[in-house]
């Protein structure tokens, strides 16, 4: 079971509630946007600067997805229908 010493849901536009926020101020972010709004590459990126060292980001998409972000490595990845899901690590 995950500990949490804070935990926040935050919904808003997201690239706009991702900018506001501190740099290596997460632990983990969660991703799932709207597959055909072409979020997904701009929100990676907005996340990678948020996480933590070692801090984990999931993120769905309906079809493959590579960051190609230095800090990111790929963690595991799954398909469930037409969803693939991604988890990424940040380099320590």
């Amino acid at each position: 079971m995950m500990q949490a010493r804070q935990s926040a849901t935050v919904r808003s536009l997201l690239l706009v509630a991702m900018a506001a926020a501190a740099a290596e101020s997460f632990d983990a972010v969660l991703l799932d946007p709207p597959f055909a709004a072409g979020l997904l590459p701009a929100a990676t990126h907005a996340a990678a600067r948020l996480l933590v060292p070692g801090g984990f980001l999931y993120a769905e998409q309906g079809e493959p997805f590579d960051p190609a972000l230095p800090a990111l490595t790929l963690h595991r990845s799954q398909r469930a229908g037409a969803v693939h899901a991604h988890l990424f690590v940040k380099a320590r």
